[in-house]
């Protein structure tokens, strides 16, 4: 969902999680937007919502409260919002959440988080040409040169070439060995890059996105995980205080049924003793 100034992507939904992605710019006009696609999370069952604002490059207090509304929604039905602001919204996140109660969103900081280990390198191709970078000439092997009359047919004429071409082919260059700062490529080579190089721009940049994809996910579930265990905490302490009571109850019962016992097993002798005595005769 999208207009002229943000956009809001649902990038991963799974249970009761979710992972939602807003760029752009989240101000008065727009707030709505955001906050009705999280609003439809919620009535879908999403509990646990992590807001990706890497990308954000202006927010202001009706912005900010909308997501305090949102995060006030989820705690009432058991979850909690989570935030990755980006460097230019942090501060005001820091001036309003910046006590992070648990009423306000909680902010999470990627930069923090521990790298992830480099992936060992995939085996080598038997072309190591990337596709469709570079153009389509340099994927293309070499094809043997024709022979017999269909080479005569297809070949094309021999080019011409002047003199001074000739002689400027036949003119051995200087060794750049020998020659102090020989090292370095002519001029007009050194801004040449092949294209294969400028093409890895985006590859390496879609990785960098799935690495902070990654660690926003991996630290949505650390603290999905810390949610739960202190829940499941609470909910013990209640049993045990439970248990107590019940222990206390039964003991208490316990004890009056044996003072009642007593009372019974008295009564059952009174009246034993009042059939040991005959009627008089007359």
């Amino acid at each position: 969902m999208a207009n002229m100034d943000m956009s809001v992507y649902v990038i991963h939904q799974y249970g009761d999680t979710a992972l939602v992605a807003v760029m752009g710019e989240l101000d008065a006009f727009n707030y709505r937007l955001l906050e009705s696609e999280l609003e439809s999370l919620m009535l879908g069952g999403t509990r646990h919502i992590l807001v990706d604002a890497g990308e954000l490059l202006f927010c202001d207090v009706s912005g900010a409260r909308a997501l305090e509304r949102i995060h006030e929604g989820l705690r009432a039905a058991g979850g909690e919002l989570f935030v990755v602001p980006s460097p230019t919204v942090i501060r005001l996140f820091n001036v309003l959440w910046g006590a992070q109660g648990p009423e306000h969103p909680g902010l999470v900081d990627i930069s923090s988080l521990d790298e992830f280990p480099e992936a060992s390198p995939l085996p080598r191709r038997h072309v190591p040409v990337l596709r469709r970078i570079g153009g389509r000439r340099r994927a293309h092997r070499d094809v043997a040169p024709r022979t017999g009359i269909l080479a005569s047919e297809t070949s094309s004429p021999p080019e011409r070439t002047t003199s001074a071409e000739s002689t400027r082919s036949t003119t051995a260059l200087p060794d750049p060995r020998g020659v102090p700062g020989g090292t370095t490529p002519p001029a007009g080579r050194e801004a040449a890059h092949p294209p294969a190089e400028r093409a890895a721009h985006p590859v390496l940049e879609r990785a960098a996105h799935l690495r902070r994809e990654a660690a926003a996910r991996l630290e949505m579930l650390r603290l999905q995980t810390q949610t739960t265990c202190a829940t499941l905490a609470e909910i013990h302490d209640r049993m045990a205080a439970l248990q107590a009571g019940l222990e206390t109850h039964i003991a208490m019962r316990a004890a009056v049924r044996r003072a009642c016992d007593e009372h019974f097993h008295r009564a059952d002798r009174m009246r034993e003793l009042a059939t040991s005595f005959p009627a008089g005769s007359g």
